[in-house]
């Protein structure tokens, strides 16, 4: 098999739209601080959004050649293009200087929003919304999308779609959320800014109990919506591109499979029933929801709830783990663990690995495997193999556990006697580069179960609650928190806009907690206080 990839195009986060009116006005004096470094901490991170300003870019510098119009700093504005008009029928020589621009002066913490903006930011953001429709937009803009492309879908009979289902309910009046910044932590040496609420203005955080899923304002923790089931039905969400999806199991009145709401407001828009068979494991990768049931796994689109693939394994046992347009999923025959690699455009399989190891980590045209999670000392091999022609490129003793991620070149997994640590493993090499101190010595629940890297820092979390910030290049540690969790042991860490969010539950309590922390410091910004234990917890855009 050849080992040429086309790289995929990019496709929207789950916070494009809620910066979408920000991205294009970065480099004027029309945004707040605030709203500057959260944006451009947006962009660092998002290749879609670099990808649109990119388009504005080559807009503006037509319109400028076409109307002479000098750099000024921004995007043109519908009054700068009259204004450079009128002077080209005048056959002025040259434009005269664009006026200075003076920031608005800045609103208070709780007027400011992303709906609420200046006069003159509506302005400029009314002459963009008119540059767009000039035809010279059009043909520039149509020619850079061209090259995106589609995936292939399969639409599978299976799966029906309703525009609307009998079996949800909206409720009202949710509980609140209670302020309350009781967790501690050390000063991080390197800042990012502290997330204002108005950055997550258009950000839900999904919590999902067995009799209802909750939708909360990523911003303060007010509860925005609620749809109530039967007890014991509903078994996790997933959330992409303002829809989420809550799978169900089989009960009177409710129909098992996967449902899809509007994340604004919570009204069912389509259902699919998954073949008659409830969701044992989900993810959502590239902007697609996977699902296994019953062996099965099904490639499902999100915005209609469409089958687009299915393929059917022995049994699942691990995984999946998504790089270079391909699913690798562990299954089990009853004799021999394989690796099945499924090309996800079309859910064909590409290739069976019998004996490899579990999949922890794939990039680069590189598929990372260990044999033996959490074995003694000497029995854990650490495998990288090709997928141009699945040879091995190396393979290694490594002391990490099958939590890991891979991030510019370095994997990062769960490593100690207890799971307690975390190692940095060159992904060329499979050299350790370092091995942190232990985040937890509690023992028992001190096991790493999510590791997340994003602007330049590993965050962690153990299962007994313990959340760490490290350094990536030496594994020093930044900060510690302990929220204390003694419910949900495979509790995830999620980030959004400089915030984490995840859950906690103290001893002999019967019910879970979400928190929103900052996460330049672990500093507890809001917390959630739900009336039962929590499946999932999940991200998205509104």
């Amino acid at each position: 098999m050849s080992g040429n990839h086309a790289t995929p195009p990019p496709t929207p986060g789950p916070l494009c739209a809620a910066y979408a009116p920000l991205v294009p006005l970065l480099e004027s004096a029309l945004l707040t601080d605030d709203e500057t470094t959260s944006a451009r901490a947006h962009l660092a991170t998002c290749a879609w959004c670099r990808e649109e300003i990119g388009a504005y870019a080559v807009v503006d510098d037509a319109l400028r050649r076409h109307y002479g119009s000098a750099q000024t700093g921004y995007f043109l504005n519908l009054e700068d293009i009259m204004r450079d008009a009128d002077h080209l029928a005048d056959d002025a020589p040259t434009p005269p200087p664009l006026p200075t621009v003076t920031a608005p002066p800045p609103p208070s913490a709780s007027s400011r929003g992303l709906s609420r903006m200046s006069p003159r930011m509506l302005a400029a953001m009314a002459g963009m919304a008119a540059v767009l429709l000039i035809a010279l937009f059009a043909g520039v803009f149509a020619a850079l999308q061209a090259g995106r492309g589609t995936a292939n879908t399969i639409t599978q009979p299976t799966a029906s779609i309703t525009s609307a289902a009998p079996t949800t309910s909206i409720a009202t009046a949710a509980p609140s959320a209670t302020c309350a910044p009781t967790a501690t932590a050390t000063t991080v040496p390197t800042a990012t800014p502290k997330p204002t609420p108005v950055s997550l203005a258009n950000v839900n955080v999904y919590l999902d109990v067995y009799p209802q899923v909750t939708a909360l304002n990523g911003g303060d923790g007010s509860a925005r919506w609620q749809v109530s089931l039967p007890s014991g039905v509903a078994l996790g969400t997933a959330s992409v591109n303002g829809i989420v999806m809550y799978m169900t199991d089989a009960a009177p009145g409710v129909k098992i499979g996967v449902h899809g709401l509007r994340a604004s407001d919570g009204t069912e828009i389509w259902y699919n029933d998954l073949g008659g068979q409830r969701a044992n494991a989900w993810t959502v990768n590239g902007g697609t929801l996977y699902a296994e049931s019953g062996a099965t796994w099904h490639a499902i689109d999100p915005t209609t709830g469409t089958t687009l693939w299915s393929y059917t394994i022995p049994s699942f046992r691990a995984g999946p783990v998504f790089a270079d347009g391909i699913m690798y999923a562990l299954t089990y025959d009853g004799t021999i663990n394989t690796l099945s690699a499924i090309r996800i455009s079309d859910g064909t399989l590409i290739k069976e690995l019998p004996g490899l190891g579990w999949p922890i980590a794939a990039g680069n045209g590189l598929l990372y495997t260990i044999t033996y999670p959490g074995g003694p000392a000497g029995t854990n091999d650490l495998t990288a193999t090709r997928i141009s022609d699945w040879s091995q490129a190396w393979q290694e003793q490594a002391p990490i556990d099958f939590v890991a991620t891979l991030r510019d070149g370095i994997i990062y997994g769960g490593a100690g006697a207890n799971g307690e640590r975390i190692a940095a493993v060159d992904a060329l090499t499979g050299q350790v580069r370092w091995t942190s101190d232990p985040g937890s010595t509690s023992g028992v629940g001190a096991d790493v179960n999510t590791i997340v890297v994003q602007d330049n820092t590993i965050y962690v979390r153990h299962q007994d609650g313990t959340i760490l910030a490290l350094d990536p290049a030496t594994g020093a540690r930044r900060w510690k928190i302990v929220l204390y969790d003694f419910a949900s042991p495979n509790a995830p860490l999620l980030l959004a806009g400089g915030y984490i969010f995840t859950t906690g539950a103290l001893n002999g309590a019967n019910h879970e907690f979400v928190v929103a922390l900052n996460a330049q410091d672990g500093s507890e910004v809001w917390r959630y206080q739900a009336n039962t234990f929590l499946q999932t917890l999940d991200v998205g855009t509104r």
